[in-house]
């Protein structure tokens, strides 16, 4: 048995349909889709695919945003995921435990099975799908970095589509087709690995850069469908298991605010990192991110201040009971499956809201340089949380429609489950039992749980359902 997993980037599940993505709206329709899918938060691409990659949350693998301080490792230099340098280095300074827990490429290679792993994501992303790739064996390949890929033979044996960062064409449809060319080689030279990885970059390259609804949007999804449809009909035969998913949403930027200058506005010191004993804090960034405080006399003016500006959304704090935050008014990072140390003292949202872009629900305040009518995410705007999931092959269900709560961290331990794997240390998330076609216990009815926290003219709320005690998060949002 074979499985060949296939990743949209940023694809929100209101774009799947018969005029933009006839393929995978038909697989859907035929197959299992989970209507009722989630990210983890932050919805940010290098904290999710390590959940996808582990079935575990942020809390436990470790990599709480896209871009974090580790004080324990430096108080200078921060992680930013999208570089490959930066997760090496990460990786040897933390001893091997950049991830806190066990991936799914190194639980394959532990059970004597091959994978592959290849997207048209920055370099940094794709190493995150199998990020011990260099001592553990396997394939790891970026088309817009070929010179990371692994085994190191790949280099010379293919070249980049584009460089990323520098001169990709958005949409980068040249990337996704130089995926399946790649993929093609491979299969055709050495067959098909037990579990192949092939994650597309759009739409959320083409989200970002011009907005969803747009004319370039739209181009990025009937390519990313026909890119998936070919390898769908070449390789989806007998035995092979078929899963699709994205890692989040996206949201449109109406309007531009400077976080970081509000606060100094109100005589807060910022630094550029936690070195300076003279700053009062460090932001990391935009839209959503972490606020590292130095002195811990001003973690409460500082939350004030916060609570006070109106283009503040939701605020986060460490863990007090489970759901509040140390500061009254903010929730605790916990409640949503976020507090770890390399987190910051507190971490934030810009507010966002329901008004309607181009068709596509959900607005929001965002730092450039996203420009205003173009695509963000992070936060928890119902958009942003709700995520593409489908499955198909002998292992699944036909024409079914999966309406409880699922998400990310349940891939891992679907696969784990078709392969009869049981891994080292179990996952926070579980198999998906109404998508199946064995005869696995189906998931009791979980309860949906609504939160508040506010301070003063402040109020913020929060969804979640929890599953054996673990939150999926249906959406979040500052409310007055």
């Amino acid at each position: 048995m074979k499985i060949l997993l296939f990743g949209f980037d940023g694809l929100r599940p209101d774009c799947v349909n018969e005029e933009l993505m006839p393929r995978l709206h038909r697989f859907l329709q035929d197959n299992v889709t989970c209507t009722n899918s989630r990210a983890v938060f932050p919805t940010e691409t290098y904290v999710n695919h390590p959940s996808i990659f582990t079935g575990f949350l942020p809390e436990s693998h470790g990599l709480v945003a896209n871009a974090y301080f580790d004080p324990a490792v430096s108080r200078k230099e921060f992680f930013l995921g999208s570089y490959v340098d930066r997760i090496e280095e990460a990786e040897q300074q933390t001893g091997g435990k950049l991830l806190q827990v066990p991936s799914l490429t190194e639980t394959l290679v532990q059970k004597g099975l091959t994978y592959l792993s290849i997207s048209s994501n920055s370099p940094g992303s794709t190493r995150l799908m199998a990020h011990k790739a260099a001592s553990i064996g396997g394939i790891n390949i970026s088309v817009n970095g070929i010179n990371y890929a692994y085994p190191e033979e790949m280099r010379s044996r293919y070249t980049s589509s584009s460089i990323y960062g520098e001169n990709i064409e958005i949409p980068d449809i040249k990337g996704m087709e130089k995926m399946n060319e790649i993929v093609h080689d491979l299969f055709q030279k050495s067959g098909m690995p037990d579990v192949s990885i092939i994650w597309y970059g759009e739409p959320d390259h083409t989200f970002h850069a011009f907005g969803l609804g747009s004319e370039q949007a739209d181009r990025a999804l009937r390519a990313a469908d026909a890119c998936f449809g070919e390898m769908l009909d070449a390789y989806w035969k007998e035995d092979v298991q078929v899963i699709v998913l994205s890692d989040h949403g996206h949201i449109t930027v109406e309007k531009h605010f400077d976080l970081t200058r509000a606060l100094e506005d109100r005589g807060f010191v910022h630094s550029e990192n936690l070195e300076n004993p003279d700053a009062d804090f460090t932001l990391l960034w935009g839209y959503s991110g972490n606020i590292y405080v130095h002195k811990p006399n001003q973690l409460v003016p500082i939350v004030r201040a916060l609570q006070e500006m109106p283009e503040t959304g939701m605020l986060f704090t460490r863990n007090l009971d489970g759901i509040q935050g140390i500061v009254e008014g903010t929730f605790s990072a916990r409640l949503v499956g976020g507090e770890y140390s390399r987190a910051g003292d507190i971490r934030f949202v810009l507010r966002s809201f329901n008004s309607d872009f181009k068709g596509y629900p959900g607005t929001c305040i965002c730092a450039a340089p996203i420009a205003i009518g173009c695509g963000i995410h992070g936060g928890l705007h119902e958009a942003e949380v709700h995520t593409v999931l489908g499955f198909g092959g002998s292992k699944f269900r036909k024409h079914a429609a999966v309406d409880s709560v699922t998400g990310v961290i349940d891939v891992t331990p679907t696969i784990y489950h078709i392969l009869g794997i049981q891994p080292s240390v179990k996952p926070q998330g579980e198999a998906i039992a109404e998508a199946l076609n064995d005869e696995m216990e189906t998931a009791e009815k979980n309860d949906e749980f609504f939160f508040s926290a506010g301070y003063g003219s402040y109020l913020q709320t929060v969804k979640i359902i929890r599953k054996n005690g673990i939150p999926y998060l249906l959406d979040g949002e500052r409310v007055k």
